[in-house]
């Protein structure tokens, strides 16, 4: 189900980011709607015409210097002009620290001040990769994201399929875990999905019969990936014999996540079928298929060929010059 549209609150961005609380903790449940950010310099310079009250305002260096050198009144005016607006909070960077007129007019306001070491501009640049990210739309779906051969490979399938028994030998046979279970799926673009653990499933995976194992503590800290692009899709099915299965692999299969196509094969289960092997050959020409070489229209096209060549046209018959058009006796 799709998680639109995107709102987060302060206190979240403020865990995130391990921001400092100096005051205004009433707001700490602001929403944050909107992935701009303000940067201060005309607000504080008394400007206020296009200033938008649903986005963080964050200062540095220059702006708390430029308050510095008005007058007491003058800047006691320009704080109280700027958190008249219900801004959702203002962080402090460059180790800036808020005085007592600021805190004073946000505890009043409910607008919280928070404050990080962090440069202005590296603090700018990661608040607003981070907002971006969370504005896209995104989504969650049962099954196990793994890395094969830098493909991102979602297996999906009814519960107790065998997907995290195929990715645990996966997983032995040097590939990567994302997430087991439940996963996060985030549209980035008009084509690609990024796949990703919730926190509290990160690194773990679920295997009937021993519960819940850690792989980073497994399998060491190369066997498990924070997050990855979805490129293909493999469907673990009960083998039915009433089902006809594609044999050949010219036509491809989508699947539609969030309005993008994902490419998907299906893959029929029987007890002692090595499902890993399977699923790293479908990665491995799943790859071909992006460099453009598509294995099955290759043989289909020489097969064609062949059938041309060796199966001789017809000439239409005219008859010999003995021929009278009568019929023979």
């Amino acid at each position: 189900m799709d998680k639109s549209p995107f709102s987060i609150t302060v206190r979240e961005l403020m865990d995130e980011f391990s921001l400092i609380l100096h005051s205004g903790e009433n707001g700490l449940d602001n929403p944050v709607t909107t992935q701009a950010i303000n940067e201060g310099s005309l607000e504080l310079a008394g400007y206020f015409e296009f200033l938008d009250c649903n986005k963080i305002l964050v200062i540095g260096t220059p702006e708390i210097s430029f308050l510095r050198n008005l007058s007491e009144d003058v800047r006691r005016l320009r704080l109280t002009q700027l958190m008249f607006f219900p801004l959702p909070a203002i962080i402090f960077c460059d180790r800036e620290t808020p005085k007592k007129d600021f805190s004073r007019i946000a505890d009043e306001r409910a607008i919280p001040l928070l404050s990080t070491p962090s440069p202005k501009s590296s603090m700018v640049q990661m608040l607003h990769h981070y907002l971006i990210e969370k504005s896209m739309p995104f989504t969650t779906m049962h099954g196990v994201l793994v890395e094969v051969y830098g493909i991102g490979v979602l297996l999906k399938g009814k519960s107790g399929i065998g997907k995290s028994e195929c990715a645990l030998e996966l997983i032995k046979r040097g590939h990567r875990l994302v997430v087991d279970d439940v996963v996060s799926i985030r549209k980035v673009n008009m084509k690609s999905l990024i796949g990703k653990p919730d926190s509290l499933l990160k690194h773990h995976m679920e295997i009937r019969g021993l519960g819940i194992i850690n792989i980073k503590e497994l399998f060491g800290i190369g066997a498990i990936s924070e997050q990855i692009q979805i490129d293909l899709i493999v469907e673990l099915e009960a083998l039915s014999p009433d089902k006809s299965y594609d044999r050949l692999g010219v036509d491809t299969v989508y699947t539609d996540i969030l309005e993008v196509r994902i490419p998907t094969v299906n893959i029929p289960v029987t007890h002692g079928k090595n499902t890993s092997v399977i699923v790293e050959v479908a990665s491995m020409n799943h790859h071909l298929k992006q460099q453009g070489y598509h294995s099955a229209h290759r043989f289909l096209d020489s097969l064609t060929k062949r059938l041309s060549r060796d199966v001789p046209c017809e000439t239409p018959y005219h008859g010999s010059e003995q021929d009278t058009g009568e019929p023979q006796q």
